[in-house]
This record gives structure tokens, C-alpha cells and sequence, in this order.
């Protein structure tokens, strides 16, 4: 192979990390409507506060669960959205809190 078929990819610009995502949501959420969000963080006031400043102009409604040995918290979060990209945002800006995971 020569050095210009090795890797065809390499001029192209990386895909979208929420492209699955957005096709998901596309083809699975009927909007508008209430989409639940859910996130699992160490068992830190301060995590669970970043992610509620997040939604706070978004009217949310919140639920907890408590991991069995209470080291962890799911953070259920509930909030009425017009569009997908709506719901995407909500989860780029969630995603650079440190130590949140998404499901």
C-alpha cells in the first residue's frame, strides 16, 4: 500500500460524538415533550449542585437514588424540551463536569 491509501479517513473531520445520539433521540423521543435525563456521580454535594445549576433556568424536576453502599448518586433529572439539539446541549455542558457519568 502506498503512503496515500494507507489511512483514507485522515482528511476527513472528525465525526459528531453525539451523532448517535441525536439519531436516537430523532428517531425514539417524541418532541416537544418531558425528556429524563440521568446522571451517576461520587456521593458529593458539589457534584450534585454543578449538575442542578446546569438546569436551573429549565424548570427540572429532580429524583435521587443512593447507591447501596452510598458512595455513588443517580441523579435523575426531568425537564420539557422543544428540540433534540436542546437535550444535546444539556449533555455537552454536563459532560465537562468532572466525574459525571452519563447514561
Amino acid at each position: 500500500m502506498d503512503k496515500h491509501t494507507e489511512n483514507p479517513q485522515s482528511n476527513e473531520a472528525p465525526q459528531d460524538p453525539y451523532e448517535s445520539l441525536r439519531h436516537l433521540l430523532l428517531t425514539h423521543e417524541t418532541l416537544p415533550g418531558n425528556y429524563n435525563f440521568k446522571f451517576i456521580v461520587k456521593n458529593e454535594e458539589e457534584l450534585v449542585h454543578q449538575i442542578k445549576e446546569v438546569f436551573k433556568n429549565a424548570q427540572p424536576s429532580f429524583a435521587y437514588k443512593h447507591s447501596s453502599n452510598g458512595k455513588y448518586v443517580t441523579v435523575n433529572v426531568q425537564i420539557f424540551v422543544q428540540e433534540v439539539e436542546v437535550i444535546i446541549n444539556y449533555y455537552k455542558i454536563v459532560g465537562q463536569i468532572k466525574g459525571v457519568m452519563m447514561m
